[in-house]
């Protein structure tokens, strides 16, 4: 969608979809390989995360390691 809607204004033409972000912002903050804090939309409001989510999501290798294959970049540096 997004590469449609980009092709759309360099023609001169209207985007066929427009972000629309979400109304409870969404945050990931590693401190460190184990630490961190975060927040998630949820049905009920914010949900704040805890240091050991914040690093299960992203604190190890800070979200690099799923671009590995698609770079080709070999192992991602362990932490």
């Amino acid at each position: 969608m997004v590469a449609r809607n980009v092709l759309a204004q360099i023609k001169g033409e209207r985007p066929e979809a427009a972000y629309r972000p979400s109304a409870i912002p969404s945050v990931l903050l590693p401190l460190g390989p184990l630490g961190g804090v975060g927040q998630f939309p949820s049905p009920d409001g914010p949900l704040v995360l805890p240091a050991e989510t914040v690093a299960e999501y992203k604190g190890n290798d800070l979200f690099t390691g799923r671009f590995v294959e698609l770079f080709g970049t070999g192992a991602p540096a362990s932490a």
